[in-house]
């Protein structure tokens, strides 16, 4: 009867043990999917957070073409969008037409999809007035240099030095017109007359405007 009685309780000890082994197995294996499932629901929103905070640094141009820009928008003139890029500080710029949206970092929107560009008449190259001094350029607003290379057609046709600078003065002017200037400094008159080759005659240039 003793040996049944110790025989049972040991079963009963045995049966327990395994039971109780399994649920403390289970429980912890529970919690730890818990444990796993919370770190990444949380590293999920944190990451995101993370992210969003680095975009809201920096606006967004968006192109017509779909190309995104990261910068930082400077100014927004007539004619041209002026910007840095993230990795330097050196000013660029590109024109308003080529532009969709402008996104700026505190949430605001420019809308440019409609930008139509000012058509503005080009100014006749016949009122470029042309110079071989200095001084008649001083204090005015230099707009841009002019380099020309006037070649005569052959060397029966060319008449005389003169014609040829003359005809090189011609595609001067024509060029400060499309930028919209005023006056020319001619720094610079090189005739060439290789052997064989028709002449040519290259021009050194400075474009001004007077106001």
């Amino acid at each position: 009867m003793k040996f049944k009685q110790h025989f049972s309780t040991i079963l009963f000890l045995f049966i327990y043990g395994n039971t109780f082994f399994m649920q403390t197995n289970t429980l912890q294996s529970i919690a730890k999917q818990e444990f796993n499932v919370g770190v990444i629901s949380l590293s999920h929103p944190a990451e995101l957070f993370l992210e969003s905070l680095s975009q809201s640094d920096s606006d967004r141009v968006i192109l017509k073409s779909g190309k995104e820009m990261v910068c930082e928008v400077k100014k927004i003139s007539d004619k041209f969008v002026f910007y840095t890029k993230s990795d330097s500080d050196t000013p660029d710029w590109i024109d308003k037409s080529e532009v969709q949206s402008i996104q700026y970092s505190n949430g605001e929107v420019v809308d440019l999809s409609n930008y139509v560009p000012e058509k503005k008449e080009e100014k006749d190259w016949r009122s470029i007035k042309l110079t071989k001094f200095a001084k008649d350029v001083d204090g005015l607003t230099k707009v841009d240099n002019i380099d020309v290379r006037f070649e005569a057609r052959d060397r029966k046709t060319y008449k005389s030095a003169i014609a040829l600078e003359r005809g090189a003065e011609i595609v001067i002017m024509k060029q400060a017109a499309t930028m919209n200037a005023d006056i020319v400094y001619i720094s610079n008159i090189n005739h060439i007359r290789a052997y064989g080759n028709p002449p040519v005659i290259i021009m050194n240039c400075q474009a001004y405007r007077t106001r």
